[in-house]
């Protein structure tokens, strides 16, 4: 359950982050977290300007990532 609650604290984070910063994401803040890689991947495409839609893209491969890892850690939790 602390793995959920931290990856649950760890999302809502990212979601507050974004909401202050009209989606932009503060460097550096969310390092400790189970999706920081794949995070600061999206950031790199994002300071790469790409096309409107590769942008857009990679904004729904980051989200849906973050929706599978969710799903996952829970998935995993009731397994047990």
């Amino acid at each position: 359950m602390q793995g959920i609650e931290k990856l649950t604290d760890d999302l809502y984070d990212l979601y507050r982050d974004m909401t202050d910063n009209k989606g932009a994401v503060t460097p550096g803040r969310h390092d400790d977290t189970a999706f920081k890689i794949r995070l600061n991947d999206w950031l790199a495409e994002k300071a790469s300007h790409p096309s409107p839609e590769d942008a857009a893209t990679d904004g729904a491969n980051l989200f849906s990532f973050l929706k599978s890892t969710s799903q996952a850690d829970i998935t995993q939790r009731r397994a047990r």
